[in-house]
């Protein structure tokens, strides 16, 4: 077995404490570390030689007036060695001073280790391809110069042509990636040869890509399919354009995802028409993982920040008033001796309105925090929506009373929908509230709902004919930083920060609101609530298989979440507990088989029942009609054509939804 050699690793940080904890991080992990804390001492360890530096890890912000990017030049400039910047900084202008070097990688700090890991063995794969890539470039042209040279021999050159191809197979039969040429014969074009490389990307033999020449476009994801063929279309119809690169999907002989990037050199007669096409193909699922979790990561960190700014913002801005009338009346109690009894109660009076005021307002500062933070009970169920807005109509018919405002429900009384009830109840109970605050004595308040073009989703309405919102304080509505609120046509008065609470609760069950309103006659807010579980279910005992077809679901339904369990019965628990969209399940698992637990499905008393595929890879004939009987449409065995799964998978969701 072959043991992989230690690499070393120069780490430039100007901070000693995370110099150090980086490279604890580091040894611990496997590779030799040199920290380093200035500019200086990375150019003389470089310099050095000793040991080899394998990697270089830079501090894009260095001290002394000397700052990352320059080092790197430095260093680059005499040396060839694979380079990672990292920073605290996501800036563009920071980014932009990484312009013209040769780098692998910008890592953002406390990305956490699997990101910076990943883009570390990153930078090592693609520093070798490039070595390779330099090599082969320096062989290919000499090859070129002695083609050139013995132009005059057509035999010679025929023998040189294939001597240049068995050494060019030699060399990328130990790369990942993999070369392709294809040559034109009459109006079409003939695959020549792929490299031994094609099957580690794609689980193809070479023989199987050249039998078809259109092998390749059946391998790509089919949503990535149209991009494909334009691009291909492009370059063939062009008569100057020389070369494109494409980054796409492939589905591989085992069913998964892979990335790729692909590019295209194409040789062209004197008439513009191409004649041969030269073609690499990477696989950079590594890069693509590496970049969604650094995504991810710098989106959080940034939502976490700007969540922190708001609340501090709040409480030093919005907590002083009440805090300051109460003080000021405290004071005015304690020492004017001369004040009435009536003015005493009056101040009283005073201190407890503004009691009230801190008090909702902590209230709302507390559930907003809550819901953002992930720290709220969050428990969707299929509930009829018309149960929910009668009882939030129901609660709030005194006050409507009081202000005879009518309030009216439209909402068909089958209409379903995928909601934590709590959470919902709140969302109703503040916009109807809102309505009756804005809207005048004699007014008409309506709710009402009708099918969203968003699929899954059920738009609402709730709409009042009061005094509407000026177009300037729209944009205010919803933002937690701006805290609009006015008072009611009644006087009432509210903390500013409802609509802002309705807004995360909605968003929370991943719609959208909005609202509509033409001053002085009334508002109508909008907002859509999905009306199915957002879940797919995969039952699979084989933890193979689970990830695998965990994968593919992932690209086919990226708007939906994937669960997994280990068999029937612990499926059946996850859907007694909160039913999913579909249930992907196998047949043959202990506990509770896949038939076994089809008919418990059927047996469940359960608003909204999820559909069920079988993805089986041992099944007979009579099982499959047993399963028809049960009313399962879809019936697979694996490994599945993808092609059908998905659109079987879409059917399925599709059915969920209408019913």
């Amino acid at each position: 077995m072959k043991i992989e050699e230690q690499k070393t690793i120069l780490l430039v940080e100007d901070d000693a404490i995370m110099a150090m904890n980086e490279s604890m991080e580091l040894t611990d992990h496997g590779y030799n570390v040199i920290p380093v804390l200035n500019s200086h001492k990375a150019i003389e360890a470089v310099s050095c030689n000793n040991p080899v530096i394998d990697l270089i890890l830079m501090d894009i912000n260095l001290g002394n007036n000397l700052d990352g990017t320059e080092v790197a030049k430095i260093i680059l400039k005499n040396h060839d060695i694979p380079l990672l910047f990292l920073s605290n900084h996501t800036e563009s202008e920071v980014v932009d001073r990484t312009e013209n070097i040769l780098f692998y990688g910008y890592v953002v700090k406390d990305s956490g280790f699997s990101v910076l890991d990943a883009s570390i063995k990153m930078a090592f794969r693609l520093h070798e391809a490039y070595q390779n890539l330099k090599n082969q470039k320096i062989e290919i042209e000499n090859q070129k110069k002695e083609l050139q040279a013995e132009a005059s021999q057509r035999k010679l050159n025929q023998q040189a042509i294939i001597e240049s191809e068995e050494k060019f197979r030699s060399i990328t039969e130990n790369i990942d990636d993999f070369l392709f040429t294809f040559e034109r014969e009459g109006n079409v074009f003939k695959p020549l040869f792929y490299t031994h490389s094609v099957e580690k990307v794609t689980g193809y033999t070479q023989s199987d890509f050249l039998s078809e020449s259109t092998f390749f476009l059946k391998i790509v994801y089919p949503d990535d399919l149209h991009v494909v063929k334009k691009k291909l279309k492009t370059i063939l119809q062009s008569k100057i354009q020389l070369s494109e690169e494409m980054e796409f999907r492939i589905i591989n002989k085992h069913g998964n995802i892979v990335w790729v990037r692909t590019k295209i050199n194409v040789t062209r007669n004197t008439d513009g028409q191409i004649s041969k096409i030269y073609g690499l193909v990477s696989d950079i699922s590594l890069r693509k993982k590496a970049e969604e979790e650094l995504n991810r990561s710098t989106e959080n960190l940034i939502k976490l920040n700007e969540t922190k700014d708001k609340f501090i913002s709040i409480i030093s801005h919005d907590l002083r008033t009440p805090f300051s009338s109460i003080l000021g009346f405290t004071d005015l109690l304690i020492g004017d001796e001369g004040l009435t009894e009536e003015e005493k109660k009056q101040y009283v009076r005073f201190i407890q309105e503004s009691s009230k005021s801190m008090l909702d307002l902590v209230n709302s500062l507390l559930d907003l925090t809550r819901l953002q933070t992930g720290r709220i009970k969050f428990e969707p169920e299929k509930i009829l929506a018309g149960s929910i807005i009668t009882k939030s109509i129901n609660s709030l018919s005194g006050t409507a009373f009081q202000k005879d405002v009518d309030i009216i429900s439209k909402v068909d009384e089958k209409v379903i929908i995928f909601v934590d009830n709590s959470l919902m109840t709140q969302v109703f109970n503040n916009l109807i509230s809102n309505a009756i605050k804005f809207t005048k004595s004699g007014g008409k308040i309506v709710v009402s709902a009708s099918p969203s073009k968003k699929t899954r989703f059920y738009e609402f309405s709730v709409k009042d004919n009061g005094v509407g919102i000026k177009p300037e304080n729209i944009p205010d509505l919803f933002r937690i930083d701006s805290k609009y609120t006015t008072e009611g046509t009644a006087g009432e008065i509210g903390t500013g920060y409802g609509l802002s609470i309705v807004k995360e609760i909605i968003e929370k069950h991943r719609g959208n609101i909005w609202v509509e309103s033409e001053y002085g006659k009334g508002a109508d807010f909008k907002f859509t609530l999905p009306v199915a579980s957002p879940n797919i279910l995969l039952v699979d005992d084989s933890k193979t298989d689970r990830l695998l077809y965990s994968k593919v679901l992932k690209n086919i339904t990226p708007e939906y979440n994937i669960e997994i369990a280990s068999n029937g019965k612990e499926a059946l628990e996850k859907i007694m507990a909160a039913p999913p969209a579909l249930v992907i399940t196998d047949h043959l698992m202990p506990e509770m088989n896949g038939y076994d637990l089809t008919m418990e499905i059927k047996k469940l008393d359960i608003k909204g029942k999820p559909q069920v595929i079988i993805l089986s890879g041992d099944i007979d004939r009579s099982v499959m009609v047993d399963y028809h009987n049960l009313g399962i449409k879809y019936v697979f065995h694996k490994p599945v054509n993808l092609v059908n799964f998905k659109t079987a998978v879409e059917k399925s969701l599709k059915k969920v939804l209408t019913g």
